[in-house]
């Protein structure tokens, strides 16, 4: 049975046990050692679900043993080529805590970028657990070496990994221990790894695999950015929209979500928001420029809707596989809109001031 997939791409959940966990126990403990989770709120985009993604594990692990590392992980690229992207992205959450299991910290040299670097969130993970937070400088150095200071997907790999080591109760140390990271804005990288695996991580149980979110507090859906250090909230608002979509309150609802924004005082912060949600509306939709462009509309005012699809520009040309339709999603507004959503969407210029 099919279930519904997250972003970003997002891609990635808080799971219960008890009431939160305190032990980091996210996607790759529970995949390896296949301890059963109590969940919530479990919506998104169909991907491989029940034992799939336990036969794919132990498959893939028998592949890597036949023909190496390498030669799996080329072979895994080629035959998910055509399949969906939450598919792609989760699938390659497997194919990296096997390549750290395979070959340890030897192989972050064949994890890459492909499917929204879903291999490195894993992998990160997988050695975070193993090795400790002592490590997150040599990592960062890995993402700098492969990918240069603009790289900032690896990074945000790692944060993955951080949020994972240090469990759900445990949000601020997650974020402070992101400091030896590189990044080039503040809502980029390490920190945003962080809320997403807080927000929306991926668990699979001896019977089934869910991305599912952290339980909602309608009274109260901002939490956790207003009471974070003011250095951790932009990341936050940007993370947030992610969330929100992934519930059942507000999924597909981005009218709502847009209102949700909309509400915040500190108008930055409330641009901020726009820009995530666009940055999540490409993947729900599948990558799909007229349906993104489609959900952005939904947005409030105008001057959000263009934030929201400069949000959307961006997370298509931050995966290699979307690239070449990032431009699409700016192309049929006015022409002062248009240049406004490329400007506000060019996130890799740190000259861009919103």
């Amino acid at each position: 049975m099919k279930k519904r997939f997250l972003i970003l791409l997002l891609i990635l959940v808080i799971v219960v046990e008890g009431v939160l966990l305190i032990k980091p126990t996210g996607f790759i403990k529970s995949i390896f050692e296949m301890k059963p989770k109590l969940i919530s709120q479990n919506v998104g985009p169909e991907y491989l679900s029940d034992h799939e993604m336990i036969n794919e594990k132990n498959r893939w692990s028998k592949i890597m043993d036949e023909i190496g590392p390498e030669k799996a992980y080329a072979k895994f690229k080629d035959e998910y080529s055509t399949k969906n992207f939450g598919t792609q992205h989760v699938a390659a959450h497997i194919i990296g805590a096997l390549l750290y299991q395979k070959a340890g910290l030897n192989g972050q040299a064949i994890c890459d970028s492909t499917f929204s670097f879903g291999c490195y969130h894993s992998f990160f993970s997988q050695a975070l657990t193993d090795k400790g937070p002592s490590i997150i400088s040599s990592l960062n150095q890995v993402c700098l070496d492969k990918f240069g200071p603009l790289g900032s997907g690896c990074q945000h790999g790692i944060g993955h990994g951080v949020m994972d080591y240090f469990g759900q109760k445990h949000l601020l140390d997650a974020l402070k221990a992101c400091k030896p990271t590189t990044s080039f804005s503040a809502i980029s990288g390490c920190t945003s790894g962080v809320f997403m695996e807080y927000n929306v991580p991926i668990i699979v149980t001896e019977t089934d695999a869910n991305a599912i979110s952290r339980p909602l507090d309608t009274k109260n859906p901002y939490a956790p950015c207003p009471a974070l250090p003011k250095s951790f909230q932009e990341s936050c608002y940007y993370s947030i929209g992610q969330w929100w979509d992934q519930t059942r309150v507000y999924k597909g609802d981005w009218k709502s979500q847009g209102l949700l924004c909309k509400n915040i005082p500190d108008v930055a912060f409330m641009e901020t928001c726009y820009l995530g949600i666009g940055n999540v509306t490409a993947p729900d939709n599948n990558y799909d420029p007229k349906k993104t462009i489609e959900s952005c509309q939904k947005m409030p005012n105008q001057k959000a809707i263009v934030t929201c699809q400069a949000g959307a520009s961006w997370s298509f040309a931050a995966n290699p596989d979307f690239k070449p339709l990032a431009i699409k999603i700016c192309d049929e507004l006015n022409d002062k809109d248009k240049n406004e959503c490329l400007r506000i969407g060019n996130l890799l210029n740190p000259n861009n001031n919103r």
